[in-house]
């Protein structure tokens, strides 16, 4: 283990032009499957710029859809998932749903799953008899060996074990890690 975290060769480090290209990938996937969502919901703080990107691209293509981030949290350190799930921000999004009828939700890495099941049910609780037809998941990366929900994501573009560094990470990387990986002198 590094002193801060771990070994690097046990991370992925992704840098800001992969994951632009590759939210436009994921955004390729959604087109060539069909999916037109009239609501794409970014899980933020990973999944937000990637489903703007995505957004983005969906709009560039002719699909267009309204969009809102929800914060969720189950983390408290590196690899360390809680047993709460915090769901924020459900009021402004019940006035975002309305009468949504295709919902994409995107983040940037689908592990447990736990997540966005905790979000997929409250939506079904909100929106009761007005569920919508379809409610899919689109993520980057996907770690099925640390899966604990029933739950899959419709989209995918990676599937990986490795701790997955993004490029506005800092928390566990050494100086040095820091600087190689960020081009940034810390």
């Amino acid at each position: 283990m590094s002193k801060k975290g771990l070994d690097v060769a046990d991370k992925l480090f992704i840098d800001a032009q992969q994951l632009l290209e590759g939210s436009f990938e994921l955004g390729r996937k959604v087109i060539k499957d069909g999916f037109e969502p009239d609501l794409i919901i970014g899980v933020w703080r990973g999944g937000a710029p990637i489903a703007i990107a995505l957004q983005e691209f969906l709009a560039y293509e002719g699909v267009l859809a309204n969009h809102y981030p929800v914060k969720i949290s189950s983390y408290v350190g590196i690899e360390k998932q809680g047993s709460q799930i915090v769901i924020g921000e459900m009021q402004g999004l019940a006035g975002v749903l309305g009468d949504s009828q295709s919902i994409l939700i995107v983040d940037d890495v689908f592990e447990t799953g736990r997540t966005i099941e905790a979000l997929v049910g409250e939506i079904k609780v909100m929106l009761g008899e007005r569920v919508p037809t379809a409610l899919k998941v689109a993520t980057l990366f996907s770690k099925p060996d640390k899966r604990k929900s029933v739950l899959e994501p419709d989209y995918v573009l990676h599937t990986t074990e490795k701790w997955l560094v993004f490029p506005h990470e800092l928390v566990g990387l050494t100086p040095d890690e820091i600087h190689t990986n960020k081009g940034f002198k810390y």
